[in-house]
């Protein structure tokens, strides 16, 4: 289990630039090895959130809820829901710092 908290909080996301601006520039590729790093699929997971935008959202917001679990980190649905609302490119950002650390 994790000590309960992100790594990375979401403003120390901007630190790390090539992840924020993979996230900024290509959320679909961001989501993608997030996905890998989960041990989900990267081809599936990319193709889908590229051709269908609409599948941001909610692939990201699966991909929260799976790293706190697995991480431990407290939080919950409603608190990923308002903070992926409130700056999406950071919650992408701090997805790919936790996974690769």
């Amino acid at each position: 289990m994790g000590s309960g908290k992100w790594q990375a909080g979401l403003t120390e996301s901007f630190l790390t630039c090539g992840e924020w601006l993979k996230a900024y520039c290509c959320p679909c590729m961001s989501l993608a090895s997030t996905a890998r790093d989960l041990g989900l699929e990267y081809d599936r997971t990319f193709w889908l959130t590229c051709c269908c935008p609409h599948f941001l959202f909610p692939t990201a917001f699966h991909h929260r809820e799976l790293i706190r679990q697995r991480h431990g980190i407290i939080g919950s649905g409603c608190d990923d829901f308002w903070t992926m609302f409130f700056c999406f490119t950071c919650v992408l950002a701090q997805h790919g710092i936790q996974t690769k650390k």
